[in-house]
């Protein structure tokens, strides 16, 4: 009973947390990674706190960037936008219920 229970992240946490511990395994800010791959240092930091999602035009760069495989890392940006649209879904069922 020592060991606290991890909660399991959802797959929007799981993104931003899989961008945010490559980029600093590799030991870049977050500006530079932006200026390496071509965005503003704001849509790296919306990223890595799961407010924001990596385009797709982006992932072959970002994946290369953070030695992050590129299938790998869109698979991650599918389930995360899948999640926020339903976790959306519901929330509008629920305030018209």
């Amino acid at each position: 009973m020592g060991k606290a229970m991890s909660r399991k992240l959802n797959p929007v946490q799981e993104l931003a947390q899989t961008l945010f511990a490559a980029r600093e395994r590799r030991k870049i800010s977050q500006r530079q990674l932006a200026l390496d791959i071509g965005v503003s240092n704001t849509m790296v930091s919306l990223w890595e706190s799961g407010r924001g999602f990596p385009g797709y035009e982006r992932i072959s760069l970002l994946a290369e960037e953070l030695g992050i495989e590129e299938s790998a890392l869109q698979s991650l940006i599918i389930l995360a936008k899948a999640w926020r649209k339903e976790q959306m879904r519901k929330a509008r069922q629920e305030a018209a219920a």
